[in-house]
């Protein structure tokens, strides 16, 4: 078998130190550097715990062949069995049981890289385990449980034995090294991972049969690097459960493009996993693979596989009309087909040139846009969806000048007719510093009224959903009588107090209308009535979270219908749709987005419908992640009010 010569991908350089090195590979072997007081350090630890590591080999219990090599490592030579029992013994009292961290060092210090490779192996042969008799453990040989255990080593430490193995002089002596020691199909795995250069070791690791193969699996991705391999590995893997991007750079290491296809093909079961899919889209994009962009074509009703494919889409979008086109002619047309066509006329404008009259044919039933569509002149629309406020923080107004306020009640008790007020002598000022942490005790604040408690409810407007959940019962409970309370905060000086008081008066405005928040500070005045329009006009289309909400990819504007200009001026530009989208976003929690009407009301409503119907849609064929689960999307429904597009249990 040769290893595959394949165009060069357009991966992030951060990858590269990511990649666990072969001999050979696409990825230069970086120098590793070993710790030369490793070996000191070892030796120090065997003679201070040697009465501990004595009682893993209790009379009776003792697998003889485990003792004889630690102790001939210990007194005669260099035993890699040894080395390796010694760690299992002892590495938790250095690094944690999931590292090999000195013992790596001095293995390669004192002995070299062979030895290391042969220790490494050994150590996922053995485990340890408590003794019929007494509560002794001994240390054992058990195959498939080692590699349990190897399935959870730091990918750092197997980083530099890999590194140290590509870049030894003798590597021939570190192959002879493991292949005598393949003696079974778990041990000739681990050989395999450790020199994938010996292609022949991978293809038998890729066809012995594993009762638990996720033990194994992650090394098989760690492995492969032949045509054959990637038949085999697509027969027999879905996408590892420890797989990381680490996996994903070294399996393109040493496949290069001809790996996609079975990448793209690699989540047959479960599906993808949201955390996977950035980092995986990545990599499926780094060159145009149609057998890559086919496979995902033909599972899109597994989860996680259209945005994926839409991802592809966007990055090559000429092969993607082709692609879709070729999959429209050998089977049905569906919904997810069509999302994945551009539905920005620009990019059609693009490539047009390299699609045939079939491709456009095949297509023209599943778009809405095309070359010709007209795309709406962004002079023409909102500056909210062209420069919204979050691109230019700086930007932000200067609240009016602080108002000389008095001071309102500070804290007083409010009870309902229908609730049976506690004692009137019990100290509501304790009563409240018990629960100003706790919004879990929000039930407590509801009958405190006044400065400090509105104070309390304000704080928890912004706060994680509990809190704000507590915070709209008080203010829901007391309603614009609130208003006063909060003038001392909202017309002070600015900070963290005028902040929370701005945002409940926008809460409030939200719930009972502007002209009700309005009366409540008449005593204030022309000044008093000039800052309440600053709060609910110029600042609250600055009042931002720190880190803006980030659209999630099974939302991205390519994978849903474009949206019309008012007036049919022509279809909004993506960077427009997607400014639309963080103020759905940003719209999820009590009070819409300041801005969000504007915009709403710059959009033809019927295709705004159809907008919101597809993220509904979306939301539930990648099946209801907690990116919208309680927030954003039920929300847009609600507030474009498109008919059909409330999810069912929203």
């Amino acid at each position: 078998m040769t290893t595959m010569q394949q165009p060069e991908l357009d991966l992030p350089p951060e990858w590269a130190r990511l990649v666990m090195p072969r001999k050979g590979g696409r990825t230069p072997t970086e120098p590793i550097r070993f710790d030369s007081e490793a070996p000191a350090r070892i030796d120090g630890l065997v003679r201070e715990h040697f009465a501990f590591i004595e009682s893993f080999f209790p009379p009776l219990f003792t697998d003889m062949v485990l003792r004889n090599a630690t102790a001939a490592h210990l007194s005669t030579g260099p035993d890699p069995t040894g080395a390796a029992v010694l760690h299992l013994i002892l590495g938790h009292l250095v690094t944690g049981e999931q590292r090999f961290g000195p013992f790596l060092d001095a293995w390669i210090i004192e002995h070299g890289p062979a030895f290391a490779a042969a220790a490494a192996l050994e150590r996922c042969m053995i485990t340890s385990e408590y003794t019929m008799i007494g509560d002794h453990r001994r240390v054992t040989a058990d195959e498939p449980g080692g590699l349990k255990w190897a399935a959870g080593l730091d990918r750092e430490d197997l980083r530099r034995l890999r590194s140290a193995i590509a870049s030894a002089d003798d590597y021939d002596a570190v192959v002879q090294a493991l292949a005598a020691r393949r003696s079974s199909p778990w041990r000739n795995t681990v050989a395999a991972f450790l020199v994938p250069t010996e292609t022949n070791w991978v293809s038998e690791a890729l066809d012995a049969d594993f009762p638990e193969r996720f033990t194994v699996d992650w090394m098989w991705w760690h492995a492969v690097s032949t045509a054959d391999h990637l038949t085999a590995l697509d027969r027999r893997s879905d996408w590892p459960s420890r797989g990381d991007t680490g996996t994903l750079a070294t399996f393109l290491d040493g496949c290069g493009a001809a790996g996609l296809p079975v990448l793209a093909g690699s989540s047959r079961r479960s599906g993808w996993e949201p955390a996977t899919r950035p980092e995986m889209a990545t990599a499926l994009t780094a060159t145009e693979s149609p057998e890559a962009l086919r496979r995902l074509l033909s599972s899109l009703e597994i989860r996680g596989a259209l945005p994926l494919a839409g991802a592809i889409a966007r990055r090559f979008p000429a092969m993607a009309v082709q692609g879709i086109a070729a999959h429209a002619a050998e089977s049905c047309t569906t919904p997810e087909l069509a999302a994945l066509l551009p539905s920005d006329p620009v990019v059609w404008r693009a490539i047009a040139a390299e699609l045939s009259d079939s491709d456009m044919a095949a297509t023209a039933s599943m778009r809405e846009v095309g070359p010709e569509t007209p795309v709406a002149d962004p002079a023409d629309l909102p500056s909210l969806l062209t420069e919204p406020p979050w691109l230019h923080r700086d930007q932000a107004p200067v609240p009016p000048q602080p108002l000389a306020t008095p001071a309102p009640v500070d804290i007083a008790w409010r009870w309902l007719p229908t609730e049976e007020p506690i004692p009137t002598d019990a100290d509501s000022a304790a009563v409240l510093e018990a629960i100003v942490d706790r919004p879990d005790l929000g039930d407590r604040l509801l009958p405190l009224t006044g400065l400090r408690p509105a104070r309390v409810a304000a704080s928890w407007l912004s706060g994680k959903p509990q809190a704000r959940k507590a915070s709209r019962a008080w203010f829901d409970r007391h309603g614009v009588a609130t208003v006063p309370w909060l003038a001392f905060d909202a017309l002070g000086a600015p900070g963290p107090l005028r902040d929370a008081a701005a945002q409940a008066w926008r809460y409030l405005a939200f719930r009972h209308g502007a002209e009700a928040v309005a009366a409540e500070i008449a005593d204030h005045g022309e000044a008093g009535h000039a800052a309440l329009e600053s709060i609910l006009g110029p600042e609250a289309l600055y009042a931002l979270p720190r880190t803006m909400p980030r659209i999630p990819d099974w939302a991205n504007p390519s994978l849903l219908p474009p949206i019309w200009a008012r007036d049919g001026m022509g279809v909004l530009p993506e960077r427009a749709v997607q400014h639309l989208l963080t103020m759905l976003l940003l719209s999820a929690s009590d009070v819409p987005y300041a801005g969000l009407t504007v915009a709403i009301q710059a959009c033809d409503r019927e295709s705004l419908e159809r907008f919101s119907n597809a993220i509904v849609e979306q939301w539930e064929r990648v099946g209801r992640e907690k990116h919208g689960a309680k927030g954003w999307v039920p929300r847009q429904a609600e507030l474009i009010g498109a008919p059909g597009s409330r999810p069912a249990s929203s």
